[in-house]
């Protein structure tokens, strides 16, 4: 009899996953939230992939990340706390 092979969703590997919904949750404790269209010129993408990156339905990349951290004055320990609690809840 072979071993039960656990079976893990694909998206729940990478850490990258939870960086979009992340960045919503931190958009949305704004005062002033920027609009997904000054966010997507900012790193040179349509309003349509930051939407989807706040969804977790697209992965960004560091570089993209970085700088809209930057754009809204979000230290990264804030940003890396907030993907931890997800991580967490999605581990429960």
């Amino acid at each position: 009899m072979r071993p039960v092979k656990k079976i893990v969703h694909p998206a729940k590997k990478n850490i990258k996953n939870y960086f979009g919904p992340a960045l919503r949750i931190l958009l949305n404790q704004m005062e002033k939230r920027p609009s997904q269209a000054e966010l997507g010129r900012l790193i040179g993408y349509t309003r349509s992939a930051v939407c989807q990156w706040e969804k977790g339905k697209r992965v960004m990349n560091e570089r993209e990340l970085l700088i809209i951290l930057d754009y809204l004055n979000i230290p990264f320990v804030v940003f890396s706390h907030e993907v931890q609690k997800l991580i967490d809840a999605d581990s429960k």
